[in-house]
């Protein structure tokens, strides 16, 4: 075989094999292609059957979390819910806490929740797990959220206008037993932990929380949802976040993430501290020692001392006891009674008084009547010399307690935050500015508020010495530990009482040495406060110890409340009241017309005749009231009388007294002239129509409704002209005025001579501001009937120019002369009155003296009481916690 044919069998051979192998290799690819197909369809089949084995997982959960819903709100009843046969399930726990910060002092941490969580495994590599509320997948090395737990932080505005966050959690913890199938959830417990409560109060105020979750394996998704839900950054330490953004960190290798929102508005410290002061008035004691020598507390408005100031409240959780050398220019408020020993006190017109209980007021109190609604008892402090008037108050008032806890707060946060460079040290930088500041004592430099408040605090000692407050804010310190201010401390801006508080706690004393401007609020300490001190501001303390010649304005701006019901506030008293000062003049008809006397004699008769012989001394030889009764024509026997206390006085003819007024008698020497110096006394135990000296009694009665201190009164007789006489001219001295008061009767009558002689002493002694009233008893009954015209005379011109206002009364044995008795009365404008008998004074003459001695009306209303600052206190954290038990 050639050549050619060996290349046309290999040709043809090459081309008859080609189509075999690629047959072949045709048919080679069509097996791996299904090969390739099967396998990608079973791949395929698996993602599909993953998918709808993680679906059914979710919607186990989902139907789980709505029967569980269910069985919540049932409350005790049992619920059925099924969990699917395929797959696996468990109980894990993770845990909750929540801690609250008021962004001054460390958080205090709210009991740890622990959460039980209901997990599902299908096998298949699906992981779904119901915690917290919530449905949450697992994913890998991932987590998402399926629905999201009952956790709900929002915003809104607060009554002020700023916005605050408020936190709604609902947590439900799952234990028990699971596995597939049929089971049932059972609630156990509902409720806020207790712990709650107990932390917000710690912290006195909320200005953010730190919510955290422990041990799950969700925690990525729980950082996921927790920025979306507090709309918050991540970052890696949520201390350092700042302050107005809320903040997520996410610890993945412990399974950890935590969230810090804002809860409420920035607050400053003193909201944060929580002191909520309560200032009565100018001074407020538990009880109060030392002397009252010239104590004044002075209320002043609109921050400007020395206008529109008057006498402000005094407030004494206790009795009030004053001794005689006592002068209080200031409104008593008392738990207790106002109690007066010895001497003349002097205290404002007005005392509150809460400790008159149901045994009734002291024996020393005499009740008086009020007008208004009546709720107000109002008494007259029997023997007073300052016209006081007690008003017994509905209810005591609520005392001021101590501020030890929230002090020892303040200070041991100022110590933190100084600890830990957010607060100054006050040792090393004394001249303070705004900020907050700790130091082991203060001794402040200067202090200076331009830029705003200062805080600062210690556990030590505190000096003010010399102390000069700049600027327009204010200046807090709280001090656990003694107080001394040494030397004056003032504020630049006048009349800046709030500009500085004064902390004080209960076991510690301050001690007040110079004149002070500011508030030293320290309920139950003992606070001194030396001679001559002024405060402007106000003092809070326990036991005060007063000094004399110390005074107090008071800013009413600085009061938080009224230590005086609302119903005692306005009070009206109409028979004892502010009034001018007093002349009163007794004009007393002693004629023989008042009475069924001799009918014989030109005098009233007396009883009996006492011979006193000589001018040795002798015991006083009757009971009866006398007179001076003999006289011999051309002498002027008189005799001499004298008290135990060896007090002696001299009484003219027929000028007589009482004689419990005196011991001893005898002739008065050296003027007996050429007669014989024997003389009588007449006694005269039947006083005409008035046997029982009605009339003496009633008139007494009048000079004990005079003010003692101020008041003046004089005792007038007249029968004729030359029986006319003044029993006691006008004098301040009412004990002696009482004691000339006798019920004699004689002769005719002369009631011009009797006006005349009291309108004397008018003439010639200065009236200085005094009031002039003239008492006048007589049956109008005059022996001339021409004397009548000389009355109305006398009261019409010498009474009016003296400015004398005369009341009349008319009482006689047989008719009274209404119309003359009517006419003097009206001249003046007096009031004529008439009794029937004697018996019926008493009532007459405490009528007119309550008239006279209460001429305008009292009355006292307190001023309108500021709002209390109040702290920020505008937050929501409500936490409730689910415990619920499942069994198959």
């Amino acid at each position: 075989m050639n050549e050619s044919q060996k290349k046309d069998i290999r040709g043809r051979t090459d081309r008859g094999l080609s189509p075999v192998i690629g047959l072949i290799l045709l048919l080679g690819l069509v097996a791996m292609a299904a090969v390739l197909i099967l396998l990608t369809g079973f791949t395929a089949v698996d993602t599909v059957e993953s998918d709808i084995s993680q679906e059914r997982g979710e919607q186990v959960m989902s139907q789980f979390d709505a029967d569980l819903h269910t069985a919540l709100i049932d409350g005790d009843a049992s619920e059925s819910v099924y969990l699917a046969e395929e797959g696996t399930y468990e109980l894990s726990n993770s845990t909750l806490s929540v801690s609250v910060s008021n962004g001054y002092s460390e958080p205090e941490t709210i009991d740890d929740i622990e959460i039980g969580t209901l997990e599902y495994d299908d096998g298949e590599g699906n992981r779904i797990g119901h915690q917290a509320g919530g449905v949450w997948r697992i994913e890998g090395d991932t987590s998402t959220v399926v629905s999201e737990p009952d956790i709900r932080y929002y915003r809104e505005e607060n009554e002020d206008g700023d916005e605050v966050g408020r936190l709604d959690l609902s947590v439900t913890s799952l234990q028990g037993e699971v596995g597939n199938g049929e089971h049932t959830v059972e609630p156990l417990e509902r409720g806020e932990p207790s712990s709650v409560d107990d932390a917000i109060d710690e912290v006195g105020f909320v200005d953010d929380i730190t919510l955290t979750i422990s041990d799950t394996p969700y925690h990525d998704a729980w950082a996921e949802f927790l920025k979306d839900e507090f709309d918050a950054v991540e970052v890696d330490d949520c201390d350092a976040a700042p302050s107005d953004t809320n903040a997520v960190c996410h610890d993945p290798d412990n399974q950890e993430v935590s969230v810090v929102a804002t809860i409420d508005a920035d607050n400053p410290f003193a909201d944060h501290v929580g002191l909520e002061p309560t200032v009565y008035g100018g001074l407020y004691a538990e009880e109060s020692e030392g002397n009252y020598n010239e104590l004044n507390v002075r209320g002043y408005d609109d921050h400007e001392v020395g206008t529109n100031s008057s006498d402000d409240l005094l407030v004494i959780n206790d009795d009030l006891t004053l001794t005689g050398s006592s002068t209080v220019e200031a409104v008593p408020v008392l738990d207790g009674i106002l109690d007066k020993t010895g001497g003349k006190p002097t205290v404002s017109q007005i005392t509150y008084a809460g400790g008159i209980d149901g045994s009734g007021p002291p024996a020393d109190y005499e009740f008086i009547n009020t007008t208004g609604d009546g709720n107000t008892e109002v008494y007259w402090l029997d023997g007073d010399t300052s016209d006081n008037l007690v008003a017994n108050m509905s209810s005591p008032f609520d005392p001021v307690e101590p501020i030890d806890d929230e002090l020892e707060t303040a200070v041991e946060d100022l110590e933190y935050l100084e600890s830990t460079d957010q607060a100054g040290d006050a040792v090393a930088e004394d001249d303070l500015e705004a900020g907050l500041y700790y130091g082991s004592s203060l001794d402040p430099s200067s202090i200076d508020t331009r830029d705003g408040d200062v805080h600062v605090g210690t556990d030590g000692s505190v000096t003010l010495s010399d102390l000069e407050i700049e600027g327009g804010n204010s200046t807090y310190l709280y001090a656990d530990g003694p107080v001394t201010i040494k030397d004056e401390v003032t504020i630049e801006d006048d009349d800046r009482a709030h500009a500085l508080w004064v902390y004080g706690n209960s076991n510690d004393k301050i001690t007040i040495e110079a004149d002070f401007e500011g508030v030293v609020y320290a309920p139950g300490s003992e606070v001194e406060i030396k001679n001559n001190v002024e405060i402007t501001g106000a003092v809070v303390a326990g036991d005060v110890k007063l000094g004399p010649h110390a005074t107090i304005n008071f800013d009413r701006s600085l009061r938080t409340d009224v230590p005086i019901p609302e119903e005692n506030r306005e009070i009206e008293v109409v028979e004892v009241g502010t009034r001018d000062p007093l002349d009163v003049t007794f004009v007393l008809d002693r004629s023989g017309s008042m009475g069924p006397g001799n009918p014989f004699s030109s005098y009233y008769s007396p009883s009996t005749l006492e011979k006193i012989d000589g001018d040795e001394w002798q015991p006083m030889p009757v009971d009866d009231p006398f007179r001076n009764y003999w006289r011999y024509s051309g002498s002027n026997n008189r005799i001499e009388v004298k008290d135990e206390n060896g007090n002696t006085s001299v009484l003219d003819p027929r000028q007589g007294g009482r004689t419990e007024q005196w011991e001893e008698i005898r002739v008065y020497p050296d003027d007996c002239g050429y007669f014989s110096c024997d003389t009588y006394i007449g006694t005269y135990p039947n006083a005409g129509n008035d046997p029982d000296k009605l009339r003496v009694d009633a008139t007494r009665d009048f000079i004990g409704m005079l003010n003692q201190t101020e008041d003046r009164a004089g005792i007038y007789e007249f029968a004729t002209v030359s029986d006319t006489q003044a029993l006691q001219e006008l004098t301040d001295d009412l004990t002696k005025v009482e004691e000339s008061v006798v019920g004699n009767e004689y002769g005719g009558t002369n009631i011009a001579a009797g006006m005349d002689r009291a309108l004397d002493d008018y003439r010639t002694t200065p009236a200085n501001g005094n009031e002039r009233v003239m008492i006048l008893l007589s049956d109008g009954e005059n022996s001339d009937s021409n004397d009548d015209e000389v009355a109305r005379e006398l009261a019409e011109e010498d009474a009016n120019d003296l400015d004398v206002t005369i009341y009349t009364i008319g009482l006689g044995f047989d008719d009274l002369n209404e119309d003359l008795l009517e006419d003097i009365a009206e001249e003046t404008g007096g009031e004529n009155v008439n009794v029937d008998d004697a018996e019926e004074l008493e009532d007459v003459f405490g009528e007119i003296g309550e008239d006279v001695t209460a001429e305008s009306d009292f009355t006292f209303d307190i001023d309108s009481v500021p709002d209390s600052a109040s702290g920020s206190s505008e937050y929501v954290i409500d936490i409730d916690e689910h415990s619920v038990l499942i069994e198959d």
